[in-house]
């Protein structure tokens, strides 16, 4: 198995991009970390109103944003974001120490998404383990562990509130995943995204496209976004 130096985006963000990227989107948002995947997988938000946008956010800007708001609880860390032309973008991150307890606690490891032999010839892992639990938490904790993981796809609006995303690879280090496999987190990827953008969240999308190198949104975002208060 190749291991070593992957595709890591070079995409610089300063604070100045986290700053303006904000301040175009209009969300009121106390702690970025709200926004975090785990945060968002867990459901541990709620939104209040919404307002009209019409923006072009940069790779830079999202950059800033996806990067604070995935910090020290993410399952993911380092996320960089880079817009193509064709509607189509760049991501890369690595994974954090969190992944496994964060996958457990939202059922994602525990449910049945792979199977344990799916998992072990389409991700290459060399382990014999009997569950998906076994063979997914030794995959991300010495074959993942520390090695840029790489992804390019295409985004689509589909209606005011679901986009179709269109995953071309995924590498993990400098191995790519067989196409099978970026099929099947294509589907829970295109679930997730969906799940959040709803009209309840304060979404609505009448533009989506990626002109310049920049994402253009033009429609409502959520106008305040905070964390769950605990009962």
């Amino acid at each position: 198995m190749l291991a070593g130096t992957a595709k890591q985006l070079d995409v610089q963000a300063t604070d100045q991009d986290f700053r303006s990227g904000l301040e175009k989107t209009k969300v009121k948002v106390a702690d970025i970390s709200v926004l975090s995947t785990d945060s968002i997988l867990s459901k541990n938000y709620k939104t209040n109103g919404s307002n009209n946008v019409d923006l072009f956010i940069t790779s830079a800007e999202m950059t800033s944003l996806a990067s604070r708001a995935n910090t020290a609880s993410s399952p993911i860390k380092d996320v960089r974001i880079k817009f193509l032309e064709g509607n189509k973008m760049e991501m890369s991150y690595r994974i954090s120490e969190n992944i496994i307890g964060i996958l457990k606690e939202n059922n994602i490891i525990t449910s049945r998404i792979f199977s344990p032999g799916m998992i072990n010839t389409a991700l290459l892992s060399p382990f014999a383990a009997s569950s998906v639990n076994d063979v997914l938490i030794n995959y991300l904790t010495t074959v993942a562990k520390n090695k840029p993981i790489y992804s390019k796809g295409r985004l689509e609006r589909t209606s005011a509130n679901t986009i179709d995303i269109s995953i071309e690879s995924i590498q993990v280090g400098r191995v790519p995943l067989p196409s099978g496999t970026v099929k099947t987190v294509e589907s829970y990827t295109i679930g997730f995204v969906n799940a959040f953008i709803s009209k309840d969240n304060g979404f609505s999308i009448e533009e989506l496209r990626i002109e310049d190198g920049q994402l253009y949104y033009k429609g409502t975002l959520p106008a305040e976004i905070s964390g769950k208060e605990l009962p």
